[in-house]
């Protein structure tokens, strides 16, 4: 019986791992069915492959999508140096290119995943403050921790663009 529970109909093992197969067959691991969260809509949100789309661009050096019990999704989003040095010589040219970045990827996503926010933070995620691991990957659960005040009012934002400009608890990352 417990072998029957960890297996699929088809003979596969179930790791908790999502995936997809490329055009020759070869699977590529994109995420973990844990961090899949649920919209106040009642779809699934796997945050890995749009977090994978977002990070295409070289402006964007940390990304994290939450939004469980929202609507649609919002990223959050550290800057690269030069991203945030660019940013504060022009932020609507800045803005501007994120905006027409957003609309690019929310194009390639299911209606349910298309993000309705990027919020540019200022912050540095790093292993030191403890929002990266040693490998350099996202801590999900410190991140939306450490903004779980701050979520919910950029959500609400009327701008899909969100200028974030100081960690929200004070403690900053």
């Amino acid at each position: 019986d417990e072998t029957a529970n960890v297996l699929t109909k088809e003979g596969f093992l179930r790791t908790g791992d999502l995936g997809v197969l490329d055009h020759a067959g070869r699977l590529r691991i994109t995420g973990r069915m844990k961090e899949l969260f649920k919209t106040s809509k009642g779809q699934y949100v796997a945050p890995a492959l749009i977090e994978n789309r977002l990070m295409a661009n070289v402006d964007v050096e940390h990304v994290c999508v939450v939004g469980m019990g929202f609507a649609q999704p919002l990223a959050l989003v550290t800057l690269s140096a030069q991203a945030r040095s660019m940013m504060s010589l022009n932020p609507p040219v800045q803005c501007a290119a994120f905006l027409a970045f957003l609309e690019t990827v929310n194009e390639e996503l299911s209606r349910h995943e298309q993000l309705s926010h990027l919020v540019l933070l200022q912050d540095n995620w790093s292993v030191d403050n403890s929002m990266l691991t040693p490998t350099l990957k996202i801590k999900r659960h410190v991140i939306e921790d450490h903004y779980k005040e701050k979520i919910p009012i950029w959500a609400k934002e009327r701008l899909p663009i969100v200028m974030a400009s100081a960690s929200p608890t004070g403690r900053g990352p």
